[in-house]
């Protein structure tokens, strides 16, 4: 009896569709939903637990972070980038599963995502038990070392440089300092970051906290990521409840279950989920009809990363057109513009020596990870110099992109009413797909937090999780172009042809 029971719970789990009980093969024993009848919420609650389970068994046990936090990891010497994972298997502390067994189970993760997305439409799970498990997921997840980057390590010692050294951050790398006990467990200690200043702040704080504790400091810094992503959650589920409130939790869920948001946030303590909340706060204010305050918001997110600042023309274009009249679009405008001033200027001051304060920017030239990595490693194999090659791949691509962000705005005029995040789905996903010549898996977390704004947008949805389970396959061989590139991006490309009607609104005259 007992087997049976066992039997019809499997049968139960794999059979279980949120619009009805239905029987796909292998399901076809019709007499198992009479035997066990699976609510969506339990359904949830037992999807959630197995990736509790995943997240545990492999990334909080086997990358203990009390265990690794002052082991120097990546050492300097070596050409390998901070995302490749293949050398930490290698490394004598290491004594967890091995390199192929932890990219299956990264795969399965992916891929109950996925499943999870597909089955649940409707009807709604409880809000509570999403929140719940994002929680759960966040604060297992904080005790797992960043074994997909380094840069939380360099967020630290920026930190000391401003808060210990008193020195200025845009200005001087960590390879300064050559006695500071931190400076081995850093993989960029000759490059300055492209970050603002909003973010130096949440640096230094690390640095202030626990200024001679590795563990302390990199929690401190995971606190602000995990903090930040769980007020996206918030936000994700207010706008939601304004736009499509029967869509609410499903939207909700897309975010805060989302494998690359979580351990993006929790594992590696990436600062991308603060740039995310200016931004879903930008939507919000934009939704409410709070227009004043839409572009200052924006510009808080640039002041974390810069690359929100090509929104700037969507979301502006967007709020003058939404405005009655002249006089109103001139008092917004005004407003707005000198809101943004004030807080550029009070932000930067502290820091401002110049022009030079900016010159960290200059990283944006880089190219890898990308589809544009991948056309400039081609031309100089063929024996292109290295100029002319990267002349030639801008061209190639930001024409193409130059042209897509022009009929947006184009389209936004036409429009009697805009849908302000599809606008910007469109924008970041041809940025990352064209533009973003540097491309790095948690640029998705962009993505993922606007397209979390669409769940009728099904189609959307669905090309954002098989983009996100294909970079979380290829994270390991991230930078080998002739590898990750074709895998992650070949698949999107066709994706995005084939969904193109998706992608913006009718003009409505």
């Amino acid at each position: 009896m007992r087997q049976r029971n066992k039997k019809h719970f499997g049968v139960a789990l794999l059979c279980y569709n949120s619009k009805q009980y239905v029987r796909k093969l292998p399901c076809d024993d019709r007499h198992a939903m009479s035997h066990l009848r699976l609510s969506p919420n339990k359904v949830l609650i037992l999807v959630g637990a197995i990736l509790l389970g995943l997240y545990i068994a492999f990334f909080a046990i086997p990358f203990y972070l009390p265990r690794y936090c002052a082991v120097p990891i990546m050492p300097r010497e070596l050409s390998f980038m901070p995302g490749e994972l293949p050398f930490f298997f290698d490394i004598p502390e290491y004594h967890g599963p091995p390199l192929a067994v932890f990219i299956l189970a990264t795969t399965a993760i992916g891929y109950i995502y996925w499943v999870l997305l597909e089955r649940f439409r409707t009807p709604s799970p409880s809000i509570r038990i999403v929140v719940i498990f994002a929680i759960l997921f966040s604060l297992t997840l904080s005790l797992s070392y960043p074994v997909m980057s380094n840069d939380i390590f360099k967020y630290a010692f920026n930190g000391r440089i401003l808060a210990i050294y008193h020195a200025n951050p845009f200005l001087t790398t960590p390879d300064a300092f050559s006695n500071d006990p931190y400076l081995p467990l850093v993989y960029w200690h000759n490059r300055l970051s492209a970050y603002g200043p909003i973010w130096r702040w949440m640096e230094a704080s690390s640095a202030l906290l626990a200024p001679g504790n590795c563990l302390a400091t990199i929690l401190t810094l995971k606190g602000w990521s995990i903090s930040f992503f769980l007020a996206d959650t918030a936000l994700v589920y207010a706008i939601l409840r304004r736009t499509h409130p029967e869509k609410a939790v499903l939207g909700t869920m897309i975010f805060a279950w989302n494998p690359l948001i979580v351990i993006e946030s929790a594992v590696n303590g990436h600062n991308d989920s603060v740039l995310v909340f200016f931004l879903l706060l930008a939507v919000y204010l934009a939704l409410t009809r709070k227009y004043l305050w839409v572009i200052p918001a924006l510009v808080l997110s640039v002041l974390i990363k810069p690359v929100t600042i090509i929104l700037i023309p969507i979301f502006a274009l967007y709020v003058l057109k939404e405005l009655e009249n002249t006089k109103q679009r001139l008092q917004v405008a005004l407003g707005a513009a000198a809101l943004s001033i004030v807080i550029v200027t009070a932000l930067y001051l502290p820091f401002w020596q110049g022009i030079e304060t900016l010159k960290g920017l200059a990283r944006e030239n880089w190219i890898g990870g990308s589809l544009a990595a991948l056309v400039y490693e081609i031309m100089s194999r063929l024996g292109v110099n290295s100029n002319p090659a990267r002349n030639i791949t801008q061209v190639l691509f930001l024409l193409p992109f130059g042209l897509i962000y022009a009929r947006e705005l184009i389209a936004i005029l036409r429009r009697k009413s805009g849908n302000i995040a599809l606008s910007t789905f469109s924008i970041l996903f041809w940025y990352l797909v064209l533009a973003s010549f540097w491309f790095l898996p948690w640029y998705l977390l962009w993505l993922v937090a606007v397209v979390a704004l669409l769940p009728q947008q099904i189609n959307l949805v669905r090309l954002s999780a098989i983009f996100i389970m294909l970079t979380l396959i290829a994270y390991p061989l991230h930078f080998v172009e002739w590898v990750a590139v074709p895998l992650v991006f070949g698949p999107m490309l066709y994706l995005a042809y084939k969904y193109r009607h998706d992608f913006v609104q009718e003009a409505v005259p």
